[in-house]
């Protein structure tokens, strides 16, 4: 049952139109699906960035507490000064000077006095 000149008859014709048309479906439906699946994957991935900027703050802020504690118990004062976006790490450290040898700031807080390097 051929058409005759153009060589395809309509039930063929049918066919490749149903056979087609599944495909698209098809794909339409793994489209669907790839698109969920990335909407999923940024917002696992935003949330695990968050997370880890948190616990990146919690650990910071842990580490200036540790440092100042330690140095305190020897007589020093101390900070760390932690630049996370150019991953930089810097210490400053002073001697802690106490009482009547190196005065106070008349309200009996201690006075610091910068240590340098020579």
């Amino acid at each position: 049952m051929s058409s005759g000149r153009h060589g395809a008859s309509v039930e063929e014709m049918a066919k490749e139109v149903n056979k087609t048309r599944e495909q698209l479906e098809s794909a339409d439906k793994a489209l669907k699906h790839m698109a969920q699946l990335n909407k999923a994957l940024k917002t696992s991935l935003i949330t695990r960035l968050a997370k880890w900027q948190e616990f990146r703050r919690h650990i910071a802020l842990r580490c200036k507490l540790v440092f100042a504690f330690h140095l305190s118990q020897r007589g020093y004062y101390g900070k760390v000064l932690f630049n996370h976006d150019a991953q930089t790490l810097m210490l400053r450290v002073s001697r802690l000077l106490y009482g009547e040898l190196w005065g106070t700031d008349g309200v009996g807080e201690p006075r610091y006095k910068q240590m340098t390097r020579r």
